[in-house]
């Protein structure tokens, strides 16, 4: 992935290059722009006499890069004349004949001229031979290989400023988990209040509880009231994002399934909640992945 280097970093998929060479000849500029995508999608425009060699571009593209819409533009500005341009002369001498003949009979004064003819696109064609178009093509990859380092850097540096947005996201969800895990306790508290409160109804109103019934239902209290599984795999989610975050793969897909299960604990612990205090930090927790979330769309 991306051009290898001492320190490999977290990658954006936004981008853009440009790079120029001139050489034997030829000058060659291609630029390069990638967007958001959740594939590798690639398109590349070129000179038709270069189509044969689509194939070693995007080759070349889908090792450095895994995940993006990525646009290539190639141009090839002939500094020397080519020897690529073929006359049809014969052809030209039957259009001009034929259009001489239909003017004579219709009786249409104007001249027949050079701009009439050539509007027959066949007269005049670019056929490149194969081996100039083959050292063209050459020089075409040097130019992309370069127009390719500086995207992937461009995709760097807005990586690293994605991995400090992601790193802070991650922070904050922390600080509303601790502070979740410290008042859970209360909540096994609240659920044996009512349980308390629902007993001593009964026995004021002269009934003897079941004690397997009130067995069953302090287990069910019990298993409401207990978020600690929750925390616990919010806590790994959270630690393996920050992992994620200094590998050296493309990470975006993963970030992104590791959101949606934050979401689904954040979601848990709401469900399970009756303290105010928990419910409106679980709600602030799932606001802080939604954002997250959302930069996860940039990242690789």
């Amino acid at each position: 992935m991306g051009v290898q280097k001492e320190e490999e970093k977290v990658k954006s998929m936004t981008g853009y290059s440009k790079v120029v060479e001139t050489t034997d000849g030829y000058e060659i500029s291609i630029e390069m722009k990638s967007l958001n995508s959740k594939y590798l999608n690639l398109s590349i425009s070129l000179p038709s006499y270069l189509n044969f060699c689509e194939l070693e571009l995007n080759q070349l593209i889908s090792e450095k890069i895994k995940r993006g819409k990525i646009n290539v533009k190639i141009y090839v500005r002939f500094i020397k004349p080519p020897q690529a341009i073929k006359v049809n002369e014969g052809l030209a001498q039957a259009y001009y004949e034929a259009l001489d003949e239909i003017s004579s009979k219709l009786g249409i004064p104007e001249p027949i001229n050079l701009d009439h003819i050539l509007k027959f696109r066949e007269i005049v064609t670019f056929e490149m031979d194969e081996d100039e178009a083959e050292v063209i093509c050459s020089h075409v990859k040097e130019t992309l290989s370069k127009a390719l380092e500086s995207l992937i850097e461009e995709r760097e540096k807005e990586g690293e400023r994605l991995k400090t947005f992601l790193e802070g996201f991650l922070d904050e969800m922390e600080v509303r988990l601790k502070k979740i895990e410290e008042k859970a306790s209360d909540m096994v508290s609240y659920y044996k209040e009512k349980l308390e409160e629902g007993v001593k109804n009964l026995l004021s109103n002269g009934m003897e509880p079941d004690a397997n019934l009130l067995e069953t239902a302090i287990a069910v209290l019990v298993e409401k009231a207990d978020i600690k599984e929750e925390i616990d795999r919010l806590k790994s989610h959270i630690e393996r994002a920050r992992e994620l975050l200094e590998t050296t793969n493309p990470v975006g897909s993963t970030l992104d399934f590791l959101a949606q299960e934050m979401l689904r604990e954040f979601n848990t612990i709401l469900s399970k909640s009756k303290l105010v205090d928990i419910s409106n930090w679980a709600i602030e927790g799932k606001t802080i992945v939604n954002s997250f979330r959302e930069q996860v769309q940039n990242v690789e």
